[in-house]
């Protein structure tokens, strides 16, 4: 069947949400009043577990599209996988960068000197970057992420033959 990587992240979403019904379903007919008609908890823990064979077969599906996509960059060739994995670094790094720029620019700073000063005459910490490092660093790590999420967007419309069933 052809498919694409938003395909299968819907049909995970969508079975994800199955299971979360279900689970409130369960919850919801353990207890009865008289008279009360409610769910089987039992019939509804086996609709869950049929529920968690059908995520985990579209999860694995979604792994096997991401092995074989292709995304390139600058750098080389990776996988879609590896450039999901890739972006969250990236996007702690680019993090990083931005409160590293915000520190040496003074925007942060706390009551001992953003803890550059450790005593109230001692002698204070200077920065190991400058504000233009800083800026230019940040700047980098934001460009890279942007471009691995643009990448990871377009890949995963992509579409591929995969043997998988979406029901």
């Amino acid at each position: 069947m052809k498919i694409n990587g938003y395909k299968l992240q819907t049909a995970i979403k969508q079975a994800q949400e199955q299971r979360e019904f279900a689970e409130k379903r369960f919850h919801g007919g353990i207890f009865a009043f008289p008279g009360e008609k409610k769910p089987n908890p039992g019939a509804t823990a086996v609709e869950i577990v049929k529920l968690e064979a059908k995520i985990a077969r579209l999860q694995a599906a979604q792994a096997s599209y991401n092995l074989q996509v292709q995304i390139v960059t600058d750098a080389g060739s990776l996988s879609l996988h590896q450039a999901v994995k890739l972006v969250g670094g990236a996007a702690r790094i680019e993090k990083l960068w931005k409160e590293a720029l915000s520190q040496v620019s003074g925007e942060t700073v706390d009551r001992y000197g953003g803890g550059r000063q450790r005593q109230a005459d001692a002698i204070i910490a200077t920065p190991q970057v400058s504000i233009e490092e800083a800026e230019a660093a940040a700047n980098a790590a934001s460009t890279y992420t942007r471009m691995l999420r643009e990448k990871i967007a377009a890949a995963n419309a992509t579409e591929i033959d995969l043997d998988v069933s979406l029901a």
